[in-house]
């Protein structure tokens, strides 16, 4: 089950952190990190030193880090399709 999707930047680490404590029965977080360093977008941007403090903290917990692609060998992607609902009527955050 999904847990939340968070879009990493400079200034939401506290954010981040706070979602790595969702991933817990059975859920999991996806973080987009667009990049490290984004010159070009710095809205979204991640400084090098702030992915390397969120690689350790997932490597300190156990964490396991996947990509997008190798997610179905976790999850039915047709049933999660089907029960995820987006409400477009709820603010962005990010």
């Amino acid at each position: 089950m999904l847990s939340k999707i968070i879009h990493t930047e400079e200034t939401n680490q506290r954010e981040i952190i706070k979602a790595f404590g969702q991933a817990k029965d059975g859920k999991i977080v996806i973080l987009t990190i667009h990049g490290v360093p984004d010159i070009e977008h710095p809205w979204v941007n991640t400084p090098p030193q702030l992915f390397k403090e969120y690689l350790q903290y997932l490597d300190a917990n156990d964490f396991t880090v996947i990509s997008m692609k190798d997610l179905e060998d976790y999850i039915d992607v047709e049933a999660a399709e089907k029960s995820i609902i987006p409400d477009f009527s709820r603010k962005l955050n990010n």
